[in-house]
């Protein structure tokens, strides 16, 4: 993992994306914020993600028809979701890390960076 890691944030709300991206920022990780899953795809084809924070049910689709391309990446997923706990979701994202909307950034930035350190350990 490079020096710096970059979070790919896949949200389509945008005052959520821009208090995530802050927040992460704020705390030293490079952010690149995305609204579609088109967009996350066409970003994920030029660049390096480290680990995403993505919402599970975007306007255009929901996220877990995308959650196999983070997977064969090896891009570690927090979701970040208004989803309720109750809702169903595949077994492949049961294993991630999720935190229901509304959350302090600070619990969210503590799921982050504590991701990233398992990844660097």
């Amino acid at each position: 993992m490079s020096a710096c890691p970059c979070c790919l944030v896949v949200e389509d709300r945008t005052l959520v994306a821009a208090s995530i991206e802050m927040s992460l920022a704020n705390a030293g990780i490079p952010v690149q914020t995305v609204a579609t899953l088109v967009d996350a795809r066409a970003w994920l084809e030029k660049n390096t993600a480290h680990i995403a924070v993505v919402d599970l049910m975007l306007q255009d689709r929901p996220m877990t028809e995308f959650a196999g391309e983070f997977d064969r990446r090896g891009i570690p997923l927090v979701i970040y979701s208004g989803c309720s706990q109750g809702q169903e979701v595949p077994t492949r994202l049961q294993r991630e890390p999720r935190m229901e909307t509304p959350t302090a950034y600070r619990d969210l930035l503590r799921v982050v960076l504590k991701t990233l350190m398992e990844l660097s350990s």
